[in-house]
């Protein structure tokens, strides 16, 4: 009957190999978990999620919009806002 011999560098191959089958599919679940805690947490904290309970906040919300996009200027985005935190 054949023994296991001397593996030699075939044992470290072996060992190496194992290695890298058990950490590659744990380390992909650990990233794939840590990328949705970090969506959860960033979709917590986004400005339209806090905003979304008043029309007025809403309506700088649409102004804050239009200025990104560039339809309105900042002198316009400050007056419009004033005029929005009227009491």
């Amino acid at each position: 009957m054949m023994g296991w011999g001397s593996m030699g560098t075939g044992g470290l191959a072996m060992i190496l190999i194992w290695s890298i089958a058990l950490l590659l599919p744990l380390g992909t679940a650990f990233g794939i978990v840590m990328l949705f805690k970090a969506a959860a947490h960033h979709h917590k904290w986004t400005p339209r999620a806090r905003r979304s309970e008043s029309p007025r906040l809403k309506a700088e919300d649409e102004l804050e919009l239009r200025y990104a996009r560039g339809k309105i200027d900042a002198t316009t985005l400050v007056q419009r806002r004033a005029v929005l935190r009227q009491p």
